[in-house]
């Protein structure tokens, strides 16, 4: 702001004031939560400051206009940091829900091979807490016809020689062991789900599985099921391990021979294949 002022001798002198402009609060504001939601790749839930800190900014760059006001070059900043962040934080999450999608789809897929090929007792022991599950050197075959709970085992773990006569009692199971290599697997992608909850990723995969199968008759036919294998990573302190959480015949659900004739109790077999064992991560 320029003034003139008179001197003593008559003659006038301009001289150059300045007025200090306001701080912009807003352009403050902008920057701040910009910042943070920049943090937003390493804290999801800071993402959602970027919308604070946009509309601060639009608050700032008005008032700006309308009378100049100091820092409002922080705005620019925050929403520059803030978008640069949030998007490469949702870029990042993508790419790895994708990969962990990709994993879940793979293992549960493999969990029903197993059992097309035959492999009875590998898949029972699939069924088994990670800890709890037998040696490689141990004999499968004679491990599983124990009657009597392994040594060190949880209380929650049955006796080998039950789980496996549980394992049997599933009319999936044993569609699958009768069909065995004439059965077809095949993914539906469109239909896989993604749950994700207190670090806990869950993958559930649906599968259009073609078999032979016994009709009323006795005679074999060929007929198509759709079967979803649910499975969580687990995270342990220096690994991670899949296991398969829930499975479900959408097409003809489980129920075993006693209880389809009405002499058993269908709550005591509804979660036979529930609480499957983990698998571990290739990662």
């Amino acid at each position: 702001m320029n003034e003139s002022v008179s001197r003593w001798d008559g003659t006038e002198n301009e001289l150059m004031m300045s007025e200090r402009r306001p701080i912009s609060a807003a352009a403050i504001v902008a920057g701040v939560t910009g910042v943070l939601a920049g943090l937003s790749y390493a804290v999801p839930g800071l993402a959602v400051l970027l919308l604070v800190s946009v509309l601060a900014a639009v608050v700032a760059v008005l008032s700006h206009r309308r009378s100049p006001r100091a820092l409002v070059w922080l705005a620019y900043v925050g929403v520059a940091i803030g978008m640069t962040g949030v998007v490469w934080s949702l870029t990042t999450r993508s790419f790895y829900q994708n990969h962990l999608v990709a994993t879940g789809e793979k293992y549960a897929q493999q969990w029903l091979e197993i059992l097309r090929d035959g492999k009875l007792e590998e898949a029972i022991c699939l069924r088994m807490d990670y800890w709890d599950r037998p040696l490689e050197s141990v004999q499968l075959v004679s491990y599983f016809q124990q009657t009597e709970r392994s040594p060190g085992a949880s209380d929650s773990t049955p006796p080998p020689a039950q789980m496996k006569e549980e394992f049997l009692m599933s009319n999936t199971v044993q569609n699958l062991l009768e069909s065995g290599p004439e059965t077809r697997i095949r993914l539906q992608e469109d239909r896989t789900r993604f749950f994700e909850q207190a670090g806990s990723v869950e993958v559930e995969g649906f599968f259009e599985v073609e078999l032979l199968a016994k009709d009323p008759r006795g005679n074999m036919r060929r007929k198509t099921q759709i079967v979803s294998v649910a499975v969580k990573r687990i995270q342990y302190p220096k690994s991670a391990h899949w296991q398969v959480s829930r499975v479900h015949n959408h097409s003809q659900p489980d129920m075993p021979a006693e209880t389809a004739s009405g002499e058993g109790d269908s709550s005591e077999v509804e979660n036979l294949l529930d609480l499957l064992p983990p698998i571990e991560d290739i990662d």
